[in-house]
C-alpha cells in the first residue's frame, strides 16, 4: 500500500510538471500565420557583424540601408516615408543623421562633442526632436529638419531625458525620464510645458510610443521583474502588459492603423523583430538571422 501511494504521488507530480511546462509555452508560442506586414519597418541588425540600418518591405524582404564600420541605430521615418532620420557614432561620438528611404544622401544633422541619438519626426516633417547631454545631462532637444535651431525642452539638471516620441497631432513629447530615481515615462507640450510623470511606480518604464490616433502611448516596463511590452491611456491611465515572455521586451512601434505593434524580443536566444496585436494576442517574428536586430520602426504609410 505504502508503494501504491508512493507510485500515484510520482505520477501526479509528472502530471502537474507536464501541464505546468505546457501552460509556460502555450504563453509564449509565436504564430507562423503572417507572411505579410502593413507597410515597411526600418530596423537595427548585427547581421554583417557591427549595427546597420536595414529596411523590410510587405513581404518581408529586408535590405541594408546603411554600411560603415560604427553603430547606426534607432531609425525613424518621416511622415511622407520618403527619409529616416537616425543616430550613428561614425565621427567618434553620437550624432544625428538623416537619409532618403533608400539609403541614399546621408548627412549629419548635429556636430558636437557629446552624444546626441534617439530622434524622432514631428507629425508635420519640420522638425526633429532628439536626446542630447550636450548640457551635461541628457535633455530633449528639438531642431529644424536641416539641423538648424537646435533647442533644449526640457531644461532639467534633475537627471537623464531621452526616447522622445511626438504625438500625432504634433501638441505632445513622450519620453523616459529619471529625474525621480528610475525610469519613468514623460509628457509634455511640444514646446517643452508642462512636463508631468504618467507611469509613477518604483521599477523602470521606457521607450513610449504613441498610437496613431493619439489616444493610447506603448512602452517598455519592467515592473514584473523583467522587461515588456505595456500599453496606456495617453493620460497615463489605463497601464496594461500586452506581452509575457520570459526575457527582455523593448522598443514598441505602432503599425499605421494602429492594430499591431512591432517590438525586439531576446525570446529565441538572439534578439529579434516580432509583432502582435495591440491586445497582445499573435506572436510573430518577422526576422529570422543568427544575429541580434531591434528598434523596429514602422512606415507612415501602407505601402
Amino acid at each position: 500500500m505504502k508503494y501504491k501511494s508512493r507510485f500515484l504521488n510520482i505520477i501526479l507530480i509528472l502530471i502537474f510538471i507536464i501541464t505546468f511546462t505546457a501552460c509556460a509555452t502555450s504563453a509564449i508560442i509565436v504564430s507562423k500565420k503572417a507572411t505579410t506586414i502593413e507597410s515597411k519597418i526600418a530596423f537595427v541588425s548585427e547581421r554583417d557583424g557591427n549595427a546597420e540600418i536595414y529596411i523590410m518591405n510587405k513581404v518581408l524582404e529586408q535590405v541594408r540601408l546603411t554600411n560603415n564600420q560604427a553603430v547606426d541605430e534607432f531609425p525613424c521615418f518621416s511622415p511622407d516615408g520618403s527619409k529616416i532620420v537616425f543616430d550613428s557614432n561614425r565621427d567618434g561620438n553620437a550624432e544625428i543623421y538623416i537619409m532618403n528611404a533608400d539609403g541614399s544622401d546621408q548627412v549629419s544633422l548635429t556636430d558636437n562633442l557629446t552624444d546626441d541619438m534617439d530622434p524622432s519626426f514631428s507629425p508635420d516633417g519640420t522638425k526633429i526632436t532628439f536626446s542630447s547631454n550636450r548640457d551635461g545631462n541628457f535633455e530633449i532637444y528639438i531642431m529644424n529638419t536641416d539641423g538648424s535651431e537646435q533647442t533644449n525642452l526640457t531644461n532639467n539638471s534633475k537627471g537623464g531625458d531621452v526616447e522622445p516620441s511626438f504625438s500625432p497631432d504634433g501638441s505632445k513629447i513622450a519620453f523616459k525620464s529619471n529625474r525621480d530615481g528610475n525610469d519613468e515615462i514623460y509628457i509634455m507640450n511640444a514646446d517643452g510645458s508642462e512636463q508631468l510623470n504618467l507611469t509613477n511606480n518604483q521599477t523602470h518604464d521606457r521607450f513610449p510610443c504613441f498610437s496613431p490616433d493619439g489616444s493610447k502611448i506603448a512602452f517598455e516596463s519592467d515592473r514584473d521583474d523583467n522587461a515588456e511590452i505595456y500599453i496606456m491611456n495617453a493620460d497615463g491611465s489605463g497601464q496594461i502588459r500586452l506581452t509575457n515572455i520570459k526575457t527582455l521586451d523593448e522598443i514598441p512601434s505602432f503599425c499605421p492603423d494602429g492594430s499591431k505593434i512591432a517590438f525586439d524580443s531576446g525570446l529565441n536566444g538572439y534578439y529579434k523583430i516580432f509583432m502582435i496585436n495591440v491586445d497582445g494576442s499573435e506572436l510573430v517574428s518577422l526576422s529570422n538571422v543568427s544575429a541580434n536586430e531591434w528598434a523596429p520602426s514602422f512606415s507612415p504609410f501602407a505601402k
